[in-house]
């Protein structure tokens, strides 16, 4: 029976993510590619197979609660595991994608890079985010990408920063 369980709750997880992530059942099922019906009945699935509640409903809105919390942590920890187990089991570190986010001037430094870093490591397949800073942490922390560079300081929990260095900024101006 508890293996049973298991096995089907690996295959709610990520439509439990999508939910966490976006707050709504609408939300995920546009980002899942599934109908909002689907997403539903697969979070009604894995409530009842949990027999507790993992959203606290708000209106329209899903906000986790303690256990739905628990469950979150717990899967991204997962995820990140799974990641690192498969590119450990293929013995190579630059085997798995390496997921890397950044906006404006500080991707002129990171594209190249990445590219230097594709050079020496032939396998690596480097995947660039053009994205802003709360989409990077929210993808930080689900496990979906591995670093970001930004100017604004990291909020999410469970997120390590660190200080590579100092960039100046000059302002240019032309005359009239």
């Amino acid at each position: 029976m508890l293996s049973q369980l298991r096995r089907n709750l690996w295959n709610w997880l990520p439509a439990f993510l999508e939910i966490a992530e976006a707050g709504s059942v609408v939300g995920a099922a546009s980002r899942l590619g599934l109908t909002p019906a689907a997403v539903s009945r697969t979070l009604g699935l894995l409530e009842v197979a949990l027999g507790a509640a993992v959203f606290n409903r708000v209106g329209n809105t899903l906000v986790l609660n303690a256990a739905g919390i628990a469950l979150r942590d717990g899967v991204r920890e997962a995820t990140r595991a799974v990641d690192a187990g498969l590119s450990d089991s293929l013995g190579d570190p630059f085997l798995r994608p390496l997921r890397v986010a950044s906006l404006g001037v500080l991707t002129e430094l990171v594209v190249p890079a990445l590219l230097d870093l594709k050079r020496t490591h032939g396998e690596l397949v480097p995947e660039h985010h053009n994205i802003g800073p709360s989409d990077a942490n929210n993808l930080l922390v689900r496990g979906r990408l591995d670093a970001a560079f930004y100017y604004e300081e990291v909020t999410a929990e469970n997120v390590v920063a660190r200080r590579l260095g100092q960039l100046g900024a000059s302002i240019y101006c032309g005359g009239s």
